[in-house]
């Protein structure tokens, strides 16, 4: 029988187990009692139990407590499972890689709970609510694999196998490869933060590779029909709805949902110019979108207003909207397409309608290396599909070509006879 006061019982709850010199942390404890002098049962690590220290052959028979420090604690009815675990964890310390928030039951480090910080983070930051729209509806793609599951289980391969599943639109459909690229982006940019966030090595995600579809374009006769259609169905509307599709007509440079944050202080009469203050690029960049001389006197016609307020806005005596609200940013697509309806144009929005047809168009003067750098001032390859390299290059080989066969004597050729 062992002899209590020289057995381990006697270490102190701070030293538990002294072992070649090693400190080791943590124990196990019981919540029975000894059935025959009620005395609390303590943790023998040599006889694999909980025991009465007055009546050594009574052992407990369930209901452990694990004790690891202030943060960790955990039940379980099996003693070789409670053993099991503290062991995990003792590893995990010497091993330098312990957390205690991996065990905590508000599961801080959990998926799910993390991607709810991010987002709450994006909302706080300068983008359009429909990007962060798109970034929740594809984040949370991954939560319903995933759940609350700790970040760090999450491997290369998980994500790789997420991200080439079969995912479904609402209608029931199979996404295109475009929108699994998007998934992508959005799964990469929170691993990115969470990663760097809790210094933790990030995963391998794979890259998915698309191809883009191409956009309807128009020429720039039929570009200036339909701007002249908005300004007939809409000016005495609202002025400022044609005054910023005219605007966006010249400027490749500009996006609608930047142009249409500017403010009334934005515009800058001495230089003709309107300051894009809040590009997609981000503020630091800035943008400046130049005005023509009927753009100019529209805006000098308008009420004086406060600086900050929208520059294209909503004005009074409109049913369904607020005076002094600023634009949606499908408003203005949308008298682009009942203008385009009225004409009997189909199939082009208003993006490659100012920014696509006026780049292929400026194709047949300028090269792309001047359209890019002077109009569009586009970092993206995927743009450079609607110019034509060097047309103006090309049209006058053609020409010359066409005079050179021109003048080739034809031969004809004859069925030989067998």
């Amino acid at each position: 029988m062992l002899n209590p006061s020289s057995s381990y019982f006697n270490l102190t709850a701070e030293s538990k187990i002294q072992q070649g010199g090693i400190c080791m942390k943590g124990n196990i404890y019981c919540d029975q009692k000894c059935p025959v002098c009620n005395k609390k049962m303590k943790y023998d690590p040599r006889r694999g139990n909980c025991f009465c220290l007055e009546h050594l052959k009574i052992s407990a028979t369930g209901r452990y407590r694990i004790c690891f420090g202030r943060d960790v604690q955990r039940r379980f009815e099996d003693i070789r499972q409670a053993e099991q675990f503290l062991n995990g964890l003792r590893f995990k310390t010497a091993e330098g890689t312990f957390d205690a928030r991996d065990y905590q039951a508000s599961n801080p480090l959990g998926f799910e709970n993390l991607v709810e910080k991010w987002l709450n983070l994006k909302s706080r930051q300068n983008i359009k609510p429909t990007t962060l729209s798109n970034l929740r509806r594809d984040i949370y793609r991954a939560v319903e694999v995933w759940g609350n599951r700790n970040f760090k289980t999450i491997s290369s391969g998980d994500i790789e196998d997420f991200l080439y599943t079969d995912h479904q639109k609402k209608n029931g459909g199979l996404i295109t490869d475009k929108t699994r690229a998007c998934i992508r982006s959005t799964i990469n940019q929170f691993f990115d933060w969470v990663c760097k966030r809790e210094s933790v090595q990030r995963p391998e995600i794979p890259h998915i590779s698309f191809d883009l579809n191409w956009r309807n374009i128009v020429t720039i006769d039929q570009q200036q029909g339909i701007i002249n259609e908005v300004h007939r169905i809409s000016f005495k509307r609202n002025p400022r709805i044609w005054l910023a599709i005219s605007i966006l007509s010249h400027n490749q440079n500009v996006r609608p949902g930047e142009l249409i944050k500017c403010a009334e202080g934005d515009v800058i009469h001495d230089y003709q110019i309107l300051m894009v203050k809040y590009p997609k690029e981000g503020s630091l960049k800035g943008k400046q979108a130049r005005l023509n001389d009927q753009e100019l006197d529209v805006i000098k016609s308008f009420p004086k207003a406060l600086p900050h307020t929208p520059l294209f806005r909503h004005i009074e005596g409109l049913s369904g909207v607020v005076a002094g609200q600023q634009f949606h940013p499908k408003l203005l697509n949308n008298w682009w397409k009942r203008a385009c309806k009225n004409l009997g144009i189909e199939g082009v929005t208003l993006y490659p309608g100012v920014k696509h047809s006026t780049m292929t168009a400026m194709s047949k003067l300028l090269s792309p290396e001047q359209i890019r750098r002077g109009g569009s001032q586009h970092a993206s390859k995927a743009m450079d599909r609607y110019l034509v390299p060097n047309q103006h290059e090309s049209d006058h080989y053609q020409k010359i070509l066409e005079k050179l066969q021109g003048k080739a004597d034809v031969l004809e050729l004859r069925k030989r006879k067998k």
